[in-house]
């Protein structure tokens, strides 16, 4: 009974935390990314705000507990397309983590969101329109300008969020777009966030042990263009990596 009670209790407080951290970011997001933009048409500094604001909410849980390995295989002056599983909200609080720069196309309706989505279509994040197949060029469109500019791609390639922490099938838009431009895909595994705010609920649970893994980079140029094969190598690599993490999930 106790330890539930402190579940609602920390949850509670990490809402709040949530919701005025996001309210307090705003204007300096504002200012960095609309009177800064002229000297920073990437809008860097405006998610590096974002950076702080996700670490810190992470790191504020004293139930939660984050593990990352594989850092040193980033280089910071290659864009890459990240490709991330997901099971939950808590997943974008993981990559911020990496301390990369980077765009994630995330669904529509978090952008309709009062200061956080705001936020995010300031910092250039970018939307997707789920189910409308214009919205869906429009986004990839977008992410290619961002990857020619030399800005790295966040994308959940499953298309949604697992429940379970299992691994979907992936769509393929980032497969061929890593083929038509020709760059590295760089896969992060993560595990854990499916206990710690499961999709469709609000309570935070407790006691989470998050382990996020960054595997070796895979250059598209080796699969001849085979979007398919670059696909379905990168899903085995990740499949094998969470296996090893939670073998549950086999």
């Amino acid at each position: 009974m106790f330890r539930k009670l402190a579940a609602w209790i920390v949850s509670g407080a990490m809402w709040c935390l949530i919701v005025l951290l996001t309210i307090a970011v705003t204007p300096p997001i504002f200012f960095a990314s609309v009177v800064l933009g002229p000297l920073d048409p990437q809008r860097r500094w405006a998610h590096k705000i974002a950076v702080f604001w996700g670490t810190v909410i992470l790191n504020a849980n004293p139930y939660w507990k984050l593990n990352i390995t594989g850092k040193e295989k980033i280089r910071r002056d290659a864009p890459y397309l990240l490709i991330a599983n997901h099971s939950s909200m808590t997943d974008i609080l993981c990559v911020y983590h990496l301390g990369m720069q980077f765009k994630w196309i995330a669904k529509a309706e978090l952008f309709r969101v009062p200061f956080f989505g705001w936020n995010m279509s300031l910092i250039g994040y970018i939307r997707l329109e789920r189910g409308k197949h214009a919205s869906i060029r429009e986004t990839y469109d977008l992410a290619k300008q961002w990857l020619r500019r030399g800005m790295s791609v966040l994308i959940f390639p499953e298309g949604t969020r697992s429940r379970d922490g299992r691994l979907g099938e992936f769509k393929n838009g980032a497969f061929k777009m890593a083929v038509e431009l020709g760059i590295p895909i760089l896969p992060v595994v993560i595990s854990g966030t499916q206990t710690a705010l499961a999709k469709g609920k609000v309570v935070l649970s407790d006691k989470v042990s998050i382990q996020m893994t960054v595997l070796d980079p895979v250059n598209p140029a080796y699969f001849s263009g085979d979007f398919e094969r670059l696909k379905e190598s990168v899903r085995g690599r990740m499949q094998e990596e969470l296996n090893r993490a939670v073998p549950s999930l086999r």
